[in-house]
């Protein structure tokens, strides 16, 4: 069996971003997303919660295709350690990165 790479961080924010243009297009809108753009919790967030959960799932499901293993990021209890791990696109990104890595350790 061949095993991907797994994904580099420049993979993951790809993914993310795709993902959160995706969600962000059903709802009608259009957004410019960088490192530094809120996702929740703020009056400029690009989602609100159920968008948020959305993201989450689309998130890990690009992932798996992309790379061929499961990596759980919606039933992660370790994503919600931080409280600023859902603020922005980065950190998002960041913790992603770090699932990743304890997971395939």
């Amino acid at each position: 069996m061949n095993q991907r790479p797994h994904p580099s961080r420049a993979d993951v924010m790809d993914v993310v971003t795709r993902s959160l243009r995706t969600i962000v297009a059903g709802q009608g809108r259009a957004v410019w997303l960088q490192e530094s753009t809120s996702l929740t919790g703020t009056d400029t967030a690009v989602l609100d919660s159920l968008g948020m959960v959305m993201a989450l799932v689309e998130v890990e499901q690009a992932l798996q295709a992309a790379y061929g293993e499961r990596i759980v990021v919606a039933g992660n209890d370790a994503l919600f350690e931080d409280d600023g791990a859902l603020a922005t696109v980065g950190s998002f990104v960041d913790r992603i990165c770090r699932l990743i890595e304890s997971e395939t350790a």
